[in-house]
């Protein structure tokens, strides 16, 4: 991956002997992360029933944060394959505070045939209306569904937060033992 931490949030198969490895942050140190959404591609062999890789991750695509036009620091925390259409369903999410109000995550997807020059388009899943699907919790984990339908599981840590929602789309109440999730139908 080419720096000496990197940690890696979402793995994903896309055909034989391939993975995608989604990853999140990079650095000298856990210490001191560079948020990134960043993609490598590790290929491997089945030999005696055993898994070898068969050489080191490649850059498989890379996005500019920036190029997303969103209000918060993003970071890829998960990666989906979605063999129907050959695309990949990917959450970013991010941490400004321990609050309710700043964790939140975002939904899109990649189509792997346009991924050129090792680097890809995120298109945003939206709405009915338009709009992007904007998660009021920390976005972890996805996986997909039977008929149409993903499911996005979510990892607030600690932030419980608060009794009183008035914003759904940013704010959320649970107690400490509980979790959300979300289903996500594609029509």
């Amino acid at each position: 991956i080419g720096t000496p931490y990197f940690k890696i949030e979402g793995l994903a198969s896309i055909s034989a002997n391939r993975l995608l490895l989604g990853v999140r942050e990079i650095g000298d140190t856990y210490k001191n992360p560079i948020f990134v959404i960043k993609v490598y591609l590790l290929k491997y062999e089945v030999r005696d029933g055993e898994y070898f890789t068969t050489g080191k991750p490649e850059l498989f695509f890379s996005v500019d944060r920036n190029d997303l036009e969103l209000t918060a620091p993003v970071a890829l925390s998960s990666i989906e394959y979605n063999k129907k259409d050959n695309s990949l369903f990917m959450l970013t999410s991010y941490e400004v505070s321990q609050t309710d109000e700043g964790l939140g995550a975002y939904l899109w997807k990649v189509d792997l045939s346009s991924v050129k020059n090792k680097t890809a388009k995120l298109v945003p899943i939206t709405k009915k209306d338009g709009s992007h699907i904007h998660f009021s919790h920390k976005a972890e984990g996805l996986a997909m569904l039977p008929n149409n339908k993903i499911i996005v599981v979510h990892d607030d840590d600690a932030v419980t937060g608060r009794k009183d929602v008035s914003d759904k789309e940013n704010q959320f109440y649970r107690l400490v033992h509980n979790f959300a999730y979300t289903i996500i139908e594609f029509r």
